[in-house]
C-alpha cells in the first residue's frame, strides 16, 4: 500500500511541477527568482518545514525520523520536478531552466498541500 502512496505522491509533484513551467515562463518576477541559489535556499527551508509539519505524525519518536521523513518528501518532489521537465521540454538536459521552474513550482505548491493535509 505504501508504494501506491508513493506513486500518487510522485505523479501529483509532477503536476506540481508542470504547473510551475507553464506559470513561472509568464511571469518576469518568478523566472528572476528560479536559479540555482535562490532554489538551494528554498530547498533546505522546505525540508526543515516539512519536518516541523511531520513532528506530530504517529511513530515519529525522534528528530532524525522527523527529517529522514521530510527528506524522503523532498526525494518524491524533486523526482516529480524531473518528470514534469522530461514529459514538457524536448530539451535533453535535466537540469535547464525549465527545471527550475518546475522545482519552485512542485515546491509551492506541495507546501500548499502538505500545509493544507498536516497543518490544520
Amino acid at each position: 500500500m505504501d508504494w501506491i502512496y508513493t506513486i500518487l505522491s510522485i505523479v501529483i509533484y509532477t503536476v506540481f511541477g508542470a504547473i510551475g513551467i507553464s506559470f513561472i515562463k509568464g511571469n518576469k518576477t518568478l523566472k528572476k527568482f528560479s536559479n540555482k541559489k535562490n532554489l538551494t535556499v528554498v530547498s533546505i527551508i522546505y525540508v526543515l518545514f516539512i519536518a516541523l509539519l511531520f513532528r506530530n505524525e504517529p511513530g515519529n519518536t525522534d528528530y532524525v525520523f522527523q527529517i529522514a521523513m521530510s527528506l524522503g518528501n523532498y526525494a518524491v518532489t524533486y523526482l516529480g520536478a524531473i518528470l514534469a521537465v522530461k514529459i514538457l521540454t524536448k530539451s535533453k538536459k535535466i537540469f535547464c531552466t525549465e527545471f527550475y521552474y518546475s522545482l519552485c513550482g512542485a515546491i509551492g505548491l506541495g507546501t500548499v498541500l502538505l500545509v493544507l493535509t498536516y497543518g490544520l
